[in-house]
């Protein structure tokens, strides 16, 4: 949840969207390796103990480098540290000469004066933090959540507008059943009668890092809504042909019978194909759009808060859905489940239609600027 919140507030407005979205290529990188490391166990004798081993390693890696991490120039402004937020603005763009870090810093101050309850939490002590704490507490209500940041969020228009896109993509961005493949990548694969799934499996996860890398020339490029306009087609596209393809694949023969017997069938290589059409067009959009608008379309007073939102109907769309693949499956027909992700990523499509503006160059204040009008959703 911090890291796009994080991206977002140090990077420059006409490189936002690639910053940000390169954490989902070091996310499908870390993906593509756990791939392998899962293929390279998988024979050898508790190498279950071995994965869940190395996974220490990153994990150590990332607390000491976080040592070295900057905090975010708006955290110092909110706090008074304009000196420090200015070494901070000129350390992150060492390129940027002393006018340009002077007129950022006008630009950022400007911000945190729109909001004084964030930098005037920042002046008291320890004790003085701790005493409010105990105030609130003496003093709360039920209604006092509407008097707090839900509040904020549900009566003023703009936020309820930032919510529900932020909230809406990334919903969608586990509905549309991108985790399904990739958490059964190998399992889809040999009920299309295919050997070596796992094999398949990497190839599926390689072809969406490589995806990902791609989106990052394409996003500040091309634009968010633009962007996910048109993968979300090819999404559509590639889960609608799954499904069709499957309707051959369960009609024919078993599996196992087909790749014993006769080779697989044909429309094995065609589901295939669609998996990778699938997960290509959603690392190009959809996987990378939906963290990127999240980190923007909420004012600093609320970018956490709305952040935390989103992250957590995200994880919880994440369970839903990668919990009753199995079952929908069973139920459905894996045909019948793939149709159903089909008709859902067509209702992205409307949803990014209807509500997502476009926010390519802009500066974060200017996306809360875009919310608090009338927009004309073609950008």
């Amino acid at each position: 949840m911090v890291l796009p919140i994080y991206l977002a507030e140090i990077a420059p407005s006409e490189f936002r969207g690639r910053v940000v979205a390169s954490m989902v290529v070091l996310i499908t990188g870390g993906q593509v390796l756990a791939y392998v490391i899962g293929a390279s166990f998988f024979h050898v004798t508790k190498g279950w103990r071995w994965m869940f081993g190395l996974g220490a390693v990153p994990a150590i890696s990332q607390v000491l480098l976080s040592f070295s991490i900057p905090e975010s120039p708006r955290y110092h402004l909110r706090k008074g540290r304009v000196v420090t937020a200015q070494k901070t603005i000129q350390r992150l763009n060492p390129s940027w000469s002393h006018e340009m870090v002077q007129k950022r810093i006008q630009l950022l101050r400007a911000e945190v004066q729109d909001h004084p309850g964030d930098r005037a939490a920042g002046g008291p002590g320890r004790q003085r933090l701790l005493s409010g704490w105990r105030e609130k507490v003496r003093n709360w209500r039920p209604s006092s959540i509407q008097d707090g940041k839900l509040g904020l969020l549900w009566k003023d228009r703009a936020n309820r507008r930032a919510l529900l896109v932020a909230c809406g993509l990334q919903f969608f961005q586990q509905a549309t059943g991108f985790n399904t493949l990739m958490y059964y990548a190998a399992k889809i694969i040999d009920q299309t009668g295919l050997g070596q799934p796992a094999a398949f499996a990497v190839f599926i996860a390689v072809s969406n890092f490589i995806s990902t890398i791609v989106a990052l020339r394409l996003i500040d490029r091309v634009g968010r809504r633009t962007l996910l306009l048109r993968t979300l087609l090819g999404m559509i596209g590639g889960m609608a042909l799954l499904s069709f393809a499957f309707l051959f694949i369960h009609v024919s023969s078993s599996p196992r019978s087909a790749a014993s017997e006769t080779g697989a069938s044909p429309w094995a290589f065609v589901a295939v194909f669609a998996m990778g059409m699938f997960c290509v067009s959603y690392a190009l959009g959809l996987g990378n759009v939906a963290w990127v608008v999240q980190s923007e379309v909420f004012n600093q007073e609320l970018r956490a808060f709305g952040n935390a939102a989103a992250t957590a109907v995200n994880w919880s769309a994440n369970l839903i859905v990668s919990s009753t693949f199995l079952h929908l499956s069973h139920a459905a027909t894996p045909a019948g489940a793939f149709g159903i992700y089909a008709i859902v990523a067509g209702l992205a499509w409307l949803f990014t239609w209807e509500f997502l503006p476009e926010t390519k160059g802009l500066t974060l204040e200017e996306v809360r600027a875009v919310f608090e009008r009338e927009v004309n959703m073609d950008g």
